[in-house]
Order: C-alpha cells, then structure tokens, then sequence
C-alpha cells in the first residue's frame, strides 16, 4: 500500500502534487513501520527482564537526537509564510485527525498485545499448532474488526466530525480529509 500511494490517492481524487508528495513520505515510512518488529518485542523483553532504565534511557537519547536534527533542519525556515487565517480551525480538523488515528492505533496495538500474550501462552506450554492458531484467529478477528470500522467510517463519512464539534468550518475540512 506504501508504495501504490500515489496511484490510490490520485484513483481516490486526490490532487497530483498532494499525490506524489504523500507517495514519497509513505515510501519513507516503510522502515519506521518495519521497526516496530523489532521495537515492541525488546521493549517487552526488556520490562520482563525489570530493564526500565534502558528504556528509559534509550527514550532520552532518541528525544535529544530528534531535538537536535530538527533544530538543525528547521532553523533556516521562514514561519511567516505559515500563518493561516483560519488558524483554530487547522487545529481543530488536525485534532479530530490525530484523535481518530490515535483510537485505530490502539485498537490495533491492543490485539497486538493481546495476541503477544496468547501465543507466548501457548509456545509456553509446548503448543505450537495453538500458538498458530491463535495467530489466525487474531488476524482474522483484526481483518473483521477493522472492516467493521472501516464501514462504520465510510457510512458515516459526512458526520464524522460532528462526533468532536459542532464548527461548520471544521466539519467541512474534517470532512475533506477524511478520505485520506
């Protein structure tokens, strides 16, 4: 999906440039996504194994670094350009955004989760056949759950937004992109 994001998003009406500028930060987003794979199952290891200050520690380190490249990366940056006239209503739509991101996010990390205890459960146990099939049922159930959601956004793709506020200004951007 990453690397089809332009075609989707020009298939889906989206404009050209906004297409092949989104196509590229997804092409980025790839590795990120792919670290979780690694990063969530050491940071679990790590707090079984009572390791918090590693974490901890390792949490700073990657504050700072973010703290000083964007520092160096944002310093030459006229802001003026960048003051809207609208400037409560960007944040709010951006808001809604970041809220209904944020409870996918969780309901996937959830099953994540629950799915980590169910087949460490069974590997636990010297099942691996339930391990396994604790891994499909997961899928499928997330497959389901996610397709329900999904129906339950599209159905009601012009009110979403009504959901957080009741601005006319901000249902009418919220609604704009909640295609994307």
């Amino acid at each position: 999906m990453f690397v089809f994001a332009c075609p989707i998003l020009k298939f889906i009406g989206q404009p050209t440039l906004v297409s092949e500028q989104t196509s590229v930060v997804a092409l980025w987003l790839i590795p990120f996504h792919l670290s979780f794979s690694f990063q969530f199952p050491l940071q679990r290891f790590l707090r079984c194994q009572l390791k918090i200050a590693v974490t901890a520690w390792v949490s700073a380190a990657t504050l700072l670094v973010h703290m000083i490249v964007g520092e160096l990366l944002l310093q030459d940056i006229d802001y003026s350009g960048w003051l809207y006239a609208h400037t409560e209503v960007v944040v709010d739509t951006l808001s809604i955004c970041i809220t209904i991101y944020a409870w996918e996010s969780m309901i996937s990390l959830g099953f994540f989760a629950a799915t980590e205890v169910r087949v460490a459960n069974e590997l636990g146990a010297g099942n691996a056949s339930g391990a396994k099939f604790a891994t499909i049922v997961s899928v499928i159930h997330s497959l389901l759950i996610g397709l329900l959601f999904w129906s339950i956004i599209v159905a009601i793709l012009e009110k979403l937004a009504m959901i957080f506020t009741s601005s006319a200004d901000v249902i009418k951007m919220a609604n704009e992109l909640a295609v994307l």
